[in-house]
């Protein structure tokens, strides 16, 4: 997460979003992880994740995947995210 965040604020191309005609770049690197649920996935969001160091992270995470299965991961808390980080290994999944 830290290091799509730093990469993400050093060249936000990828981040862009066409609006009208125009590509307009994030003001911040709002990060998502996407969390499984029972029913589901929740995709809270770290905001401004290129700002703040490793360990800083790790706290905000685990509280907002807390939430999140507990179902009690409020509204402003998703969406707005540049990018979401997710882990298909939980599903057997490998590359190659």
């Amino acid at each position: 997460m830290r290091a799509l965040a730093l990469a993400l604020a050093e060249d936000s191309t990828p981040a862009g979003r066409l609006i009208g005609n125009k590509i307009v770049h994030p003001q911040s690197i709002d990060i998502a992880v996407a969390v499984e649920v029972p029913d589901g996935v929740m995709v809270p969001v770290i905001r401004n994740a290129d700002k703040k160091p490793l360990r800083d992270l790790i706290g905000p995470y685990r509280e907002l995947v807390s939430l999140a299965r507990g179902k009690k991961l409020p509204p402003e808390m998703t969406g707005g995210s540049i990018a979401t980080v997710t882990n298909y290994g939980v599903f057997g999944l490998t590359f190659g």
